[in-house]
């Protein structure tokens, strides 16, 4: 990872989830300007500078996930062996001259960007009784009505990755306002994992057998059909055997946060 001052004078974090390398890059020809944008979050020294952890963090779109989180303190117990994290935790990191086209946009800056892009929320499972896994997610789209087929993207580093395909079939569960608790249970923010993200809400089965939320927005029942990886994620494209339709306002992600979303804009008034 790297902490850039960019030529607009801000801060951010290049590529946040590689962990094996930490550096300054300073892209503001501006160099006194730049440190001292720079000296907001780091003490500068002889060519390096003493980065706080706190805002490393704080940089980090990811810094709540636990794989994040065991990679950062992996990164940090190979700094302190190397003599390269101090009493304060404060990490030290080259500084070096760069130009934007140096680094690739982040993913972090991607997660940023597509923050803006709101999509309603769906709880995606699969398998039966006690080996039922599920997860929530924003990370899905229709492919085409002939035949029925979504895809939706699944971390592979998931419960839920493996289990889909070992049992070859998904529910797409889409959310309504009222799931707003359930929806953070299923993404993990509930301290609940494996089947017991069930319980407590009814749940039922159409085709294949995978768990049908009976109070949802719309649930889908899908035959896996294929799946590739992209890089941290896999792509799996399901062809849809069976519907449930409900009812009430849809649940929509944006900008990380969920929000009821009502059918029908309010008249004008003007």
């Amino acid at each position: 990872m790297q902490v850039r001052v960019t030529r607009a004078g801000g801060l951010l974090l290049a590529e946040p989830d590689d962990f094996t390398r930490f550096s300054i890059g300073i892209e503001d020809d501006d160099e006194a300007r730049a440190r001292a944008e720079l000296g907001k979050i780091a003490r500068l020294q002889d060519g390096h500078a003493w980065v706080a952890e706190d805002a490393v963090r704080a940089m980090a779109p990811r810094a709540a996930e636990p794989d994040w989180q065991s990679g950062f303190g992996n990164m940090l117990a190979f700094a302190s062996k190397k003599g390269w994290l101090d009493s304060e935790n404060a990490i030290r990191a080259h500084i070096e001259k760069c130009s934007p086209a140096d680094v690739p946009i982040s993913g972090g800056q991607f997660r940023a960007s597509m923050r803006n892009h709101a999509a309603g929320v769906a709880i995606l499972a699969t398998g039966t009784g006690d080996d039922r896994r599920g997860l929530t997610l924003s990370a899905l789209s229709s492919v085409t009505a002939d035949p029925p087929t979504l895809l939706a993207c699944v971390n592979a580093t998931s419960a839920t990755h493996d289990a889909i395909t070992r049992n070859g079939s998904f529910s797409v569960n889409l959310l309504n306002a009222t799931h707003h608790d359930l929806a953070l249970r299923f993404a993990g923010q509930r301290g609940v994992f494996g089947h017991t993200k069930f319980d407590g809400e009814a749940w039922s089965a159409l085709r294949t057998g995978a768990p049908i939320l009976k109070s949802a927005l719309c649930a889908m029942d899908c035959q896996l059909q294929s799946h590739q990886r992209v890089g941290t994620h896999s792509v799996f494209i399901g062809t849809v055997v069976a519907v449930l339709e409900g009812g009430g306002d849809p649940l929509v992600n944006f900008q990380a946060t969920m929000h009821a979303l009502a059918r029908h804009l309010p008249s004008s008034t003007a």
